[in-house]
């Protein structure tokens, strides 16, 4: 018991936050030119899907595709889609000229996304409400072609 204890303490002291129901928010670069911008306050009252990839990532390649065809049924419901990235902002500017994005790119530059959502292993999948809360999570390669994250677009979806 003490030792759960102990790791749920590391945990936290370490900056772990909870995920599921937690508030969204962070600062991050985007690869258009105009500066940095916090999330909150860029997508004030708007649901999203934040989708955190990387260049390198075999996965997310492999992912990729099926947040563009999400994006394409729900972006006029009013969800915004977010590709925030964790790499070098040279790395996302090259990978972007050959495989675009159809979404707004960030790069998680501050790691603050890490704050608030476990990017340690991505891709990551995020839906959040319109007060930027954690309505579902998912990490790797759906299994349920994406029946999960179209759930949680469809409850947080302006009709």
């Amino acid at each position: 018991m003490k030792f759960y204890a102990l790791l749920l303490f590391l945990l936290l002291a370490l900056g772990c936050a909870p995920e599921r129901g937690a508030n969204v928010d962070f600062r991050a670069s985007p690869l258009k030119p105009g500066g940095d911008i916090t999330f909150s306050k860029e997508y004030a009252g708007k649901p999203a899907l934040i989708y955190v990839w990387a260049t390198w990532c075999g996965p997310c390649r492999e992912v990729g595709p099926g947040i563009e065809e999400l994006k394409k049924e729900y972006a006029a419901r009013g969800i915004a889609f977010l590709a925030v990235a964790q790499d070098k902002m040279g790395a996302v500017r090259q990978f972007e000229q050959a495989t675009p994005h159809d979404m707004d790119v960030l790069i998680d530059y501050w790691n603050d996304l890490a704050k608030v959502i476990d990017t340690s292993a991505i891709p990551v999948i995020a839906v959040v409400d319109s007060n930027h809360n954690i309505v579902v999570m998912e990490r790797g390669v759906p299994t349920d072609g994406f029946a999960t994250i179209k759930a949680a677009l469809d409850a947080v979806a302006k009709s």
